[in-house]
């Protein structure tokens, strides 16, 4: 009984803690994060504002829904994983520069830019700036995920350069 009284409490200070963090922490959060890949810039580009083949290069990712195109350009769509919603629309598309407003479900909402650069090497900057209404899924970011969600587009992308890389051979 001793230790169904001890797990009891150690599941109700984790809730506890979860909703104090996630009401200490602020609605709204920026970060910038950066990765190099020794492809070139055109290449890197090309993978990350081809929509039409997330599917095939996000292994979690079920379906993508198309919002709204014209002339085979995407410019607003929806990605559905087995967990989540995600929405998706395209502020502004220049070379080397993509500016995408995020949601998810009612209480996540943000724009991320994508900043691409080329020395010797292809710079892909990342920079998030979000809201997060919902209490215990913010606790949840502060604690877990802060960094997940860009980590996993500089992931995908990797991955992504290197299956074509392995195809083209």
């Amino acid at each position: 009984m001793r230790i169904f009284y001890s797990v009891i409490i150690f599941v109700a200070i984790c809730v506890i803690a979860i909703f104090a963090i996630g009401i200490a922490a602020p609605e709204q959060y920026e970060q910038e994060l950066s990765a190099t890949y020794d492809y070139k810039i055109e290449k890197v580009w090309n993978i990350l504002t081809s929509v039409e083949n997330y599917p095939l290069k996000k292994n979690n990712l079920v379906e993508i829904e198309v919002l709204d195109s014209s002339y085979s350009r995407i410019f607003e769509w929806r990605e559905i994983y087995s967990d989540k919603i995600m929405e998706y629309k395209v502020l502004e598309k220049n070379p080397y520069y993509y500016k995408v407003e995020v949601k998810e479900d009612n209480f996540y909402e943000g724009v991320w830019e994508y900043y691409l650069e080329f020395t010797d090497k292809t710079k892909l900057t990342i920079v998030e700036k979000s809201v997060n209404t919902n209490i215990w899924e913010r606790g949840i970011d502060t604690i877990l995920r802060r960094n997940q969600y860009i980590n996993n587009e500089f992931k995908w992308i990797r991955v992504s350069l290197l299956n074509d890389l392995i195809y083209e051979l």
